[in-house]
């Protein structure tokens, strides 16, 4: 079991978790054999994705500082300034470049005291 969370505390593995409930093997074995956690399965994805009309209302939106060198027709002026984005800017390269973290995916499952059991052995 790898990557999973317990409530919204993120584990990489069962010793992760036998590390943060500091259990030692004697208190895994003195566990009652009903011990049962409740975790979530998780996925790598990446923290977000950009898209290009994101890109473009940012640009457009932080304008202030160039105001003063745009030109009346700015409809025509957005235009072309979405079209430079979406021929410059390569967004699959980006958003695959972008770091990922694990997120819970839905999935639930239980880890038991057997399990914690079989992983110390």
């Amino acid at each position: 079991m790898e990557n999973f969370f317990i409530d919204d505390k993120f584990y990489s593995d069962i010793d992760s978790l036998l590390s943060d409930y500091d259990y030692d093997e004697e208190e895994i074995i003195n566990l009652p054999d009903d011990w049962e956690v409740d975790c979530k399965e998780s996925k790598l994805e990446p923290i977000f994705a950009f898209d290009e009309q994101y890109i473009v209302d940012s640009v457009l939106m932080n304008t202030d500082k160039w105001e003063d060198r745009f030109s009346e027709d700015s409809e025509r002026i957005d235009n072309e300034i979405k079209e430079a984005i979406k021929k410059g800017f390569d967004i699959l390269k980006i958003n695959n470049s972008l770091p990922k973290l694990y997120y819970p995916n839905g999935n639930k499952f239980k880890i038991t005291k057997q399990d914690l059991l079989d992983y110390i052995k």
